[in-house]
């Protein structure tokens, strides 16, 4: 789910920037065509693809039992699989809807922290789920509501201010397996740290697949054109391979995430899910890649002058 919030960065992007609102669409309007643009636009268009395969694969194969937490996290998915449904509809591009969907991981993870795992290497563990998600609200979610263009751009630091005094307030309580405080408060960083270091990869990922297919196309690697100068459809055998390498991707993420399971690497809970969610994304990108080649061309046709 971190990769299907990541996604929403991108396609929130254009309205509420990726910090405190920044940069704004004013901002962003000279760089309409910039290369480094084209995962904004490409994630807008085709988010659906990847966001709701991994609805249906957490659906089938994530455990279920009987606890809130589990209960939270299935609604989650209901809710992920109702905005689907919803498509075309104004209720699917309602900011508030939205934002529900985005904070919403924030309890989920919360109550699965204190009911499934209260205790690893004598401490709890929900602190860094609570307040980690909750710095990404604070950053990034929040300032995608619409209220916030029609108050003075001085009272973002307000909900700043607000979560630092909880956030210190609350670990003057919790401690460590010594019993000191504050010196657990370095973890609020780690999943917010994950999830920026994985929308810059992914990032730069989807840009360089971009770039190259820009110069594959001022180079004339493109699909052949019509008299009328419309693209042709790609060759058959191209559309062969290129179903044929989306279905190998997809078989080697099942595989990878196979290995790791069976030999079960003992590694830290926060470098694992880095190691997911980074794997997921390369995968994605490159899948997102093969999808492009088969639904549009890397380049308009010109009309041809007569």
């Amino acid at each position: 789910m971190i990769v299907a919030l990541i996604i929403m960065i991108f396609i929130e992007f254009k309205d509420r920037g990726v910090i405190f609102g920044y940069p704004s669409p004013y901002q962003l309007r000279k760089y309409q065509d910039a290369v480094w643009m084209s995962p904004v636009y490409i994630l807008r268009k085709y988010h659906g693809y990847f966001i709701y395969w991994a609805v249906i694969f957490t659906f089938w194969y994530h455990p279920m039992e009987n606890t809130f937490g589990h209960a939270f996290g299935f609604a989650h998915t209901w809710f992920l699989m109702l905005q689907g449904s919803l498509t075309f509809t104004n209720l699917h591009l309602n900011k508030y809807w939205r934002f529900t969907l985005e904070v919403w991981v924030t309890l989920h993870s919360g109550v699965v922290a204190v009911q499934t795992v209260p205790n690893i290497m004598g401490k709890e563990i929900w602190p860094m789920f609570v307040f980690g998600f909750a710095m990404a609200i604070i950053l990034t979610q929040l300032y995608g509501l619409p209220f916030w263009k029609n108050i003075p751009s001085w009272t973002r630091a307000m909900p700043v201010a607000v979560y630092t005094i909880i956030v210190v307030t609350s670990y003057s309580f919790i401690r460590d397996v010594q019993g000191r405080p504050f010196t657990r408060l370095q973890e609020i960083i780690r999943i917010p740290g994950i999830y920026y270091l994985i929308l810059l990869i992914g990032w730069l990922i989807i840009v360089a697949i971009a770039k190259l297919q820009r110069i594959s196309a001022a180079k004339g690697i493109n699909f052949q054109e019509s008299k009328e100068g419309a693209p042709s459809p790609p060759p058959r055998w191209k559309e062969v391979l290129v179903l044929l390498a989306t279905v190998t991707t997809y078989a080697v993420s099942v595989f990878l995430s196979w290995i790791l399971e069976y030999i079960d690497l003992k590694i830290n809970l926060v470098v694992l899910s880095f190691i997911y969610c980074f794997g997921f994304t390369l995968i994605s990108a490159v899948f997102g890649s093969f999808l492009l080649e088969m639904v549009i061309p890397l380049r308009r046709a010109r009309p041809s002058s007569s």
